[in-house]
């Protein structure tokens, strides 16, 4: 899997970029839908933050650099 090292969207390789920002899309979705019951919701806060792990998890992987200015963020 490729790796980009660059601290911004704006400069990070169309590959990873595109992956990186179908995690960050799956993120968005499962956090808004969480509670709701729609066939997005995760039902439980454990199913939701293993899920969210493993996004997280991916976007280190392919852009170390990026994670780490998103998650200082948080």
């Amino acid at each position: 899997m490729k790796v980009c090292k660059a601290t911004s969207r704006a400069t990070m390789c169309a590959s990873v970029r595109k992956k990186t920002d179908s995690r960050l899309e799956e993120m968005a979705l499962l956090v808004s839908c969480f509670g709701t019951g729609s066939k997005y919701d995760l039902k439980t806060k454990k199913e939701l933050n293993a899920r969210l792990s493993v996004l997280n998890r991916e976007i280190r992987e392919i852009a170390p650099e990026y994670y780490k200015l998103i998650r200082q963020n948080n």
